[in-house]
């Protein structure tokens, strides 16, 4: 009685043995370039000399260098001060026999003190291998500007790229806008003078 119960068990309800995995047909081949993404280096304080044109409304461009000093008070924010050196020269005029200036040429210096913010903070790819950190920022500042012999109060506004090749070397793009009262045509007004600049910074 019990043999003829154990027969009419069906055969869907018996255990199946457990079967061995099979191992996938296709393995994935798929080579992943390793990617090396510099860091700013732990150091807070950044030296960057430039050069670039400065233009001087209603006397044209001229070559300007000098060198930025910044402490980056975090990773969005940082201060930096400036220095540069250009000239301007009033030979457009002296043709028309009305010279503004003693000389043709005469010294531009200016120094101000900026606050930049860090608004797209990324990495910029060179290739399939290899990335480099960046970031988009823009600033706002104050100083003065020395220009034949006279000190005027400078508003400067500015946006800049800067690429970290090295954790410790920086390379930034900048494009200011120097504003101030100018009365070198003989009537005072607010003056706009823009800046394009290529730097080449250390970390330390």
């Amino acid at each position: 009685m019990l043999t003829s119960l154990v027969a009419t068990v069906p055969a869907y309800a018996q255990v199946p043995e457990p079967r061995e995995r099979q191992e996938p047909v296709i393995e994935p081949a798929l080579e992943r370039p390793e990617v090396v993404i510099p860091r700013i280096d732990t150091e807070n304080f950044e030296i960057n000399a430039f050069v670039g044109l400065l233009s001087i409304e209603d006397f044209g461009t001229q070559p300007v260098y000098g060198l930025r000093a910044a402490y980056h008070l975090s990773e969005n924010f940082f201060l930096e001060a400036s220095f540069g050196l250009s000239n301007i020269q009033d030979s457009s005029y002296r043709r028309l026999g009305i010279p503004l200036f003693e000389s043709e040429t005469e010294d531009v210096a200016y120094y101000n003190l900026s606050l930049a913010y860090n608004i797209f903070p990324g990495e910029v790819f060179v290739g399939r291998g290899r990335a480099y950190t960046s970031a988009i920022f823009l600033m706002i500042g104050a100083g003065n500007i020395r220009i034949v012999d006279e000190d005027e109060f400078t508003y400067s506004v500015g946006l800049g790229l800067r690429v970290l090749p090295r954790d410790w070397l920086s390379l930034r793009m900048d494009l200011r806008n120097h504003m101030f009262d100018s009365d070198l045509l003989g009537q005072s007004k607010l003056t706009h003078n823009p800046e394009l600049s290529l730097g080449l910074g250390v970390y330390f």
